[in-house]
Parts: C-alpha cells; structure tokens; sequence
C-alpha cells in the first residue's frame, strides 16, 4: 500500500472536483468506492496540493534501476546536472524515445524534475504516463503504488491544465488499468473521464475507443458497443491515412484495428445473445482480415450459438482444408481450431438429440 502522506493525499481532495461535468466523483462518490489504489489514504481538504517528491530510499531504488548500462550512464549524469524542471522534463522524453522496456530512467529526471517544481502540470503529466507505462513492451503490470503515484500525478497534472482532453485520457487509461489489475473496483471512474475528455474534444475516435474498452471491462457491454459503433461512424467520415506494415506479409494497421474491434463487439453481442449482430461483426472483421483463423472459429461458434451446425461445418471444413493463413508461423492455428470447432459440433449435435 502506497505511503500516506499528507501532501501525497492532499492533490485527490482538490482534483477529484475536475472530472465530469464540473470534474470527476463528489466526496460522497468517493465514500462509495470500498477499493481505490490510494484508498488507504486520507482525503483532507487542502487549499494547495502538490505530489510529495520520494523518500531517499525510494529514489536510490530507482536510480539503482535507472542507471544500469551506458544509456543509465548518462541519465545519471543528466539527473545530476539539469538545474530546472522543464529541463529535466525534455531530457526525461529523450530517454522515452528509446524507453522499450522500462522507463525508470525516465521516472528519476521526471521525479528530478517534480522537486524541482511540483505544481509543474507537464511534468505531472509526463510523471504519470512514464509510471503508467513503467515496464515498457513487457508484459508486467504496474505494482499498486506505481498506479497511486501515476493517478495522483495526472490529477495534478489535470488540476494545472483543466481543460486538456490528453490529460483526461491518459487519467482514464490510469483509472482503466487499475481496474484490470484489481486495485480498484469496477466503478465508473474510467468512463467518467473518457466522457470528459470526449466533451473536451468531440469527434475523438481513439478516445471512443478507449471508452468503449472501460465499457467492457465493468461489463456495461450495450454501451461498450455503442461507443465502438461511435469510433467506427467517426473513422468512417474521413481518409484513411496510408501506414507502413510491419512486414509485407501484413495488412494495413487501421484494417487490423477495425477487425479487432469487430471481434470485441461480436464477442460482447454473444455475451448478452445477440448472435446475429455478432456474426455480421465478423463476417466484417473476416474481410478486413481474411487470413485470421481466429475470426473463422468465432464465426463457427456463432453459427453453433444460433443452431446452424450446418454452416458452422463448412467453416471447420474450410479451416481443416483451406487454411487462410499464410504467415508458416501461424498455419498450426487451422488445425486447432478445425479440431476445436468440430468437437464444440458434437457437443452440438448432441445436445440436440432427443432423449428417450
């Protein structure tokens, strides 16, 4: 559990009032939530708020990890030398350019940069998405007191800048996380802010999409999918940019982001039984992308779903045959899925024969 501390706790009291319509959950809202990862802390009232620097052991744990190798070589003489908090902030972003797998060399000239000028709301900012994103591409998740700091930050950063939609979203993706990670109960911290920053930027796509993903993690799946429906109608009204694909072999990155959210939705439609909405969902995603074979095993299951054996046998016959997939890395899923969905057939099957 994350210290308490004051001057830590002071800055949720004054910023929980800048998300919603006005800002984010009154205090009688606050009370409702039974677990929050700075919920061990009190919520005095405060005229000022500020995020408390580290502790001197804290700090030296993260310098310890921040200056490992040449490029934590020169973090460290960076951190020792840069005299201001804007300073620090633009050096911290340097290293987050080449940040893939952790940002502590980042969090000590950001954390250098907070002493330096707490109130900073750019810095908070920064602070927040480098703990937010603190094991870079590796599949760890943040420890509840990194998701304290982060949330506490960007609260800062929110109370400096009230009127800026990036803030609003990385505070959700924050509050969405936590969530994910069973700090915080599934409330509806997360949505409330997506809203925010949506009224601060209409017409946002990625931040309906990002609504829509807080949607479906408190199982609020009708309003998950409308919000997903709202990304797609504002995607559709323009271009689509030309992007680079990871290798030849690949489709276009908007393709393969609309065919996810295609599945997503039609996994959420099954949910609540509307199979026929979910199976033109995917039949959506297979033309966007034709050679996943995952989205042909959901379609066989939806077609099961809605009682066609019949066509869910074509789509196991056609993945035991004709395999779309031409990445050699990835043929192998035809036959699991083929063997998968021909058994979910016969449990079908049998099911449905009557008993004597």
């Amino acid at each position: 559990m994350p210290r308490t501390t004051g001057s830590l706790v002071a800055i949720l009291a004054v910023v929980l009032t800048g998300i919603g319509t006005g800002g984010g959950p009154s205090a009688s809202a606050l009370h409702n939530i039974t677990r929050t990862p700075c919920s061990g802390q009190l919520m005095p009232a405060a005229p000022i708020a500020c995020l408390e620097p580290l502790s001197e052991a804290e700090m030296k744990d993260l310098e310890e990890e921040g200056f490992q190798g040449p490029d934590g070589e020169v973090a460290a003489a960076q951190a020792a030398n840069c005299s201001s908090a804007d300073d620090c902030l633009r050096l911290g972003e340097q290293h987050l350019k080449f940040s893939v797998f952790s940002t502590a060399p980042v969090l000590v000239l950001l954390e250098k940069a907070i002493t330096l000028d707490p109130t900073n709301g750019e810095v908070n900012k920064a602070l927040a998405s480098a703990y937010h994103n603190r094991h870079g591409c590796l599949n760890i998740a943040f420890t509840e007191s990194e998701s304290c700091r982060a949330e506490t930050a960007c609260r800062m950063a929110i109370s400096q800048t009230p009127n800026d939609p990036d803030g609003y979203l990385l505070l959700g993706d924050i509050l969405s996380a936590e969530i994910y990670s069973e700090y915080r109960d599934a409330d509806n911290a997360a949505v409330d802010t997506y809203e925010k920053a949506i009224s601060l930027r209409p017409q946002w796509a990625d931040a309906y999409c990002h609504l829509a993903n807080a949607y479906r993690l408190i199982e609020r799946y009708e309003d998950a999918i409308s919000a997903y429906k709202s990304e797609a109608d504002i995607r559709s009204q323009s271009e689509r940019p030309v992007q680079h694909k990871a290798w030849p072999g690949n489709i276009e990155p908007w393709k393969s982001h609309d065919a996810s959210d295609d599945f997503v939705v039609a996994e959420m439609d099954n949910k609540i039984g509307r199979y026929q909405q979910a199976l033109g969902s995917l039949k959506h995603a297979a033309s966007l992308n034709p050679e996943d074979a995952a989205i042909q095993l959901q379609i066989g299951e939806t077609y099961l779903k809605m009682g066609d054996i019949e066509s869910a046998e074509l789509v196991k016959q056609a993945l035991a045959t004709d395999c779309p997939v031409k990445d050699k890395n990835l043929v192998y899923q035809c036959d699991a899925f083929a063997r998968s969905l021909a058994e979910a057939i016969e449990r079908a099957k049998a099911s449905t024969v009557p008993d004597r």
